[in-house]
């Protein structure tokens, strides 16, 4: 079979592996996703979201009900600010691009459903990895990521559907 680029195949023991490079706002990685997995009728999809982020995926308006003061007494402000901001710029992208973000990982978890394999959320809770990239960062590059945050929701640079399929290229990515 032939792959696409953003396909690994490789083996492990007597399991075989395809590991898909994606971007969450680009309709390749979404159709791609879709036929590898209807093509290939694996018995375990591994997508890349912790039991949080599944949540939310499955529950869009859950930031409607957020209380606010329930995020500040669990100490999860700057998770969910950082959230909140990188949604935000996914989403204005993924308008552009007319696709939905993440839209790669509900298709994952449709197409598992629908050949009948198990679904496994395949990530560490986001919010431990951002408390530990924030505690190794340097004031001064808190200071830039807070600042990128920020930016990102008011930037008015143009993407393209090329420019995020380019991102996927193991060159690039190297």
């Amino acid at each position: 079979m032939d792959l696409p680029n953003s396909v690994t195949h490789f083996r492990h023991g007597e399991k075989e592996i395809y590991l898909i490079g994606t971007a969450h706002v680009s309709q390749r990685s979404i159709d791609e996703v879709r036929e590898l997995i209807q093509q290939l009728r694996p018995d375990t999809v591994c997508v890349e979201l912790d039991e949080a982020r599944y949540r939310a995926m499955l529950d869009p308006d859950r930031w409607r009900r957020l209380d606010i003061f329930q995020v500040v007494r669990q100490k999860k402000v700057l998770f969910t600010l950082s959230t909140l901001a990188l949604s935000a710029y996914q989403r204005r992208i993924a308008e552009e691009l007319g696709v939905e973000p993440g839209g790669e990982l509900k298709e994952a978890v449709t197409q598992a459903e629908a050949v009948g394999a198990q679904l496994v959320l395949a990530d560490r809770d986001i919010q431990a990895t951002l408390k530990r990239t924030w505690h190794n960062l340097s004031w001064w590059n808190r200071t830039q990521v807070l600042s990128s945050l920020v930016a990102s929701m008011f930037a008015a640079e143009k993407i393209s559907a090329a420019d995020v399929e380019k991102l996927k290229e193991r060159d690039t990515l190297s």
